[in-house]
């Protein structure tokens, strides 16, 4: 979590609990860490062993960061990728 140099921690925290529960609605996940500072913070999500998960964690990875968006819908200033 990138978060604006005058934030709050009750600010940043906002956005942290929103990616806690995005992991803790995969039924992969056995545990979530978080560390959480006024301008940022980082954070990941333990899996379950492979017996009872089918997904990787590169699959749980990119689900977590939601539908991709087309060029067109892009922030403005970001060029597409060729």
């Amino acid at each position: 979590v990138q978060a604006a140099p005058n934030s709050t921690i009750d600010q940043t925290r906002l956005y942290a609990t929103e990616i806690h529960d995005v992991y803790k609605s995969f039924p992969e996940t056995a545990g979530i860490f978080q560390l959480m500072f006024p301008s940022g913070g980082f954070g990941g999500m333990v899996t379950k062993p492979w017996s009872e998960r089918t997904k990787t964690t590169q699959q749980l990875l990119m689900e977590s960061m939601g539908p991709a968006r087309p060029a067109a819908l892009r922030a403005s200033g970001q060029r597409p990728v060729r």
